[in-house]
């Protein structure tokens, strides 16, 4: 399981794409991860959950990394 970490520079990731794609200028993942700071986490927390009422292993969920 990633981190939320993880997960929220893979979103960043995602979302340079799609700027680019628009024309759109390319937030830093600061920037990006400030502005949708509830949006990632409700996601991520969403994930989690689904993963686990699945069976897959969750212990990562708990890690210290932030």
């Amino acid at each position: 399981m990633r981190t939320l970490k993880q997960f929220q520079h893979e979103m960043w990731l995602q979302n340079c794409d799609e700027r680019a794609a628009w024309s759109l200028p390319v937030l830093t993942e600061e920037e990006y991860t400030e502005h949708n700071a509830d949006f990632l986490q409700n996601e991520y927390f969403t994930l989690v959950l689904e993963r686990f009422i699945e069976g897959e292993e969750t212990q990562h969920l708990y890690s210290s990394e932030k």
